[in-house]
């Protein structure tokens, strides 16, 4: 863990390893992959595609990272051209990333970064992202202690519904000058954490995909009395032990922090912890929409 969604540009990821959404050829295409040439070197990377040949639809293969010095290697990832969706296209996506994903297992990689696969392809763009997030989701529970980003330049998919977006535009507004800070909370931090853990069921695992934490910081902070935590870490943590606002506002002033009525992304996080929507992804799937830093980051 964890899994991140944001904006930005691939090629400059600081990760292991990054993907390039292919061809089966292997030969460049417009887009990331044209970023990608250009930067690994467009002769050298082209030579070490042509050596490889071909590369079928829902596999991947790798090459080193040639000029892009701030990742290890390049997974070339082929996903489907999508006609309408009853050719074998979400099969064949979902294992495009799994085939990804297991290559840099193997080279022993531990955080990777992603383009939205087939995004380029006509594949319905939330349908895709959809796709992606599940694999993502998928693969992470067997294996914890990978990082997985997935960043898109443009092409971006609505997450959210245009009923969602006028309910939280009004509740946003409603509440931008609610004084939080009136709660009072007199229990600690590590006490209200532990408390929360027994009463959740669930195990150390769950708790890591629930709150896109890994297990090795959760066990630091619930076995070892580790308190020192950021404020993003914290709603993690009390949106994966399926904290209401109340009892999660009372864990961010045990810690010195507030619910800020100013800040949108607080808002949003109240939002859905009201509607007793408790999925750090659908979260983070709207601050994505609103140019905020996924929780979990």
């Amino acid at each position: 863990m964890p899994f991140l969604v944001q904006k930005g540009d691939l090629v400059s990821m600081n990760v292991d390893c990054i993907v390039n959404d292919s061809n089966v050829n292997l030969s460049m295409v417009e887009g990331v992959g044209r970023a990608i040439f250009h930067k690994a070197g467009d002769i050298v990377l082209s030579n070490a595609c042509k050596e490889i040949g071909h590369c079928d639809v829902g596999s991947a293969v790798m090459t080193e990272a040639f000029g892009i010095t701030n990742t290890k290697a390049i997974i070339h990832a082929v996903g489907p051209i999508y006609i309408n969706g009853k050719h074998d296209e979400e099969e064949n996506l979902i294992k495009a990333y799994n085939s990804a994903l297991n290559l840099a297992l193997v080279k022993g990689f531990k955080s990777i970064a992603f383009p939205l696969l087939s995004g380029t392809y006509n594949y319905p763009l939330k349908e895709c992202y959809l796709v992606a997030q599940n694999a993502f989701k998928n693969f992470l529970k067997d294996h914890n202690d990978f990082t997985i980003y997935l960043v898109m330049y443009k092409n971006f998919p609505e997450m959210i519904t245009d009923e969602t977006q006028i309910e939280l535009t009004k509740y946003i507004i409603d509440n931008s000058s609610f004084n939080f800070s009136s709660q009072n909370e007199k229990h600690s931090f590590l006490s209200l954490v532990s408390e929360g853990f027994k009463k959740s069921g669930l195990d150390i695992n769950a708790l890591s995909l629930k709150s896109n934490l890994t297990i090795n910081f959760l066990n630091k902070v619930i076995y070892e009395g580790f308190s020192d935590l950021t404020k993003n870490q914290i709603l993690c943590l009390a949106i994966g032990l399926n904290f209401d606002k109340t009892r999660t506002n009372g864990l961010l002033i045990s810690k010195g922090f507030v619910f800020e009525p100013t800040i949108v992304g607080d808002l949003i996080v109240c939002y859905y912890l009201d509607k007793k929507i408790n999925d750090i992804y659908v979260i983070n799937d709207t601050f994505f929409q609103y140019n905020i830093n996924p929780l979990g980051a």
